[in-house]
């Protein structure tokens, strides 16, 4: 609104009309909202990438009550985050650390093979509750899957 020289309403709107390019303010409003959705979901991935990293190295030396109790009384708008944060301190999801340290011969045979398929990648954790049991392999190790709104298969 600065570089238009204008001062109210009309530099309001002639900055939406200069965002929106060609579509004018409508574009100019469009993009202020695009750019809001956008900018929220870039926050939402970057923090609970940041807390899942914190509370993977915490869990290894602190007591799991005392880090879920820290997480419960956390100010997230994001309920959903809270609970994926319980699961990474409860079962490690999340943690790079914990497929090599505690994985029996058989998740780690089942893993060689899912890893080999051409075309798969690891599932970010965060997807991990939104998964259902399909298997269980000799060692207990439950094999889950989750079909996210795209149509793309996940495997945990």
């Amino acid at each position: 609104m600065a570089t238009t020289g204008f001062t109210g309403a009309a530099a309001i709107t002639a900055a939406l009309a200069f965002l929106g390019g060609p579509a004018g303010m409508l574009g100019g409003i469009a993009v202020l909202g695009l750019t809001g959705l956008i900018t929220d979901a870039l926050a939402k991935v970057s923090l609970e990438d940041f807390l899942t990293e914190i509370y993977c190295q915490r869990r290894q030396t602190e007591p799991h009550g005392f880090l879920l109790e820290e997480i419960e009384s956390l100010v997230l708008f994001d309920g959903d985050m809270k609970d994926r944060l319980k699961t990474t301190v409860t079962d490690g999801c999340g943690c790079a650390t914990v497929v090599n340290s505690i994985t029996t011969d058989d998740a780690t045979e089942a893993i060689a093979i899912l890893e080999s398929v051409p075309g798969i990648t690891r599932a970010h954790h965060r997807d991990f509750v939104s998964s259902h049991p399909i298997m269980r392999l000799r060692d207990g190790t439950v094999v889950r899957t989750w079909k996210n709104p795209v149509g793309v298969d996940h495997v945990f």
